[in-house]
């Protein structure tokens, strides 16, 4: 099996800070690392878990398909490291390839 990266489109959630329950709007993506044999099946392990619950309760609420949208990631670098979460790794060749932060 391979390590995939599926993630969402952007997303906004309100947070409710006055009484009225209005507040300003949170954007992010829901994101999720899984294992499976081909992108298909990574679509259908993502939207059952629960880093995309809220995508996917989005969805079906607007009568979308919860699959409409969704991107599937293939985490290897050219180097041949999976930098998914699943294990945890990160390229130390795309690391050095890297411009500096300077502040």
């Amino acid at each position: 099996m391979k390590h995939y990266i599926v993630i969402s489109p952007e997303v906004g959630t309100v947070i409710p800070i006055l009484d009225d329950g209005s507040g300003p709007t949170e954007y992010g993506c829901c994101v999720v690392s899984v294992e499976a044999n081909n992108r298909r099946e990574a679509l259908k392990k993502a939207i059952n878990t629960e880093e995309l619950s809220e995508w996917v309760n989005d969805q079906r609420s607007d009568g979308k398909n919860p699959f409409s949208g969704l991107a599937v990631i293939d985490p290897v670098c050219k180097h041949g490291t999976c930098n998914c979460d699943i294990c945890g790794f990160q390229c130390e060749a795309c690391m050095d390839e890297c411009e500096p932060v300077t502040e």
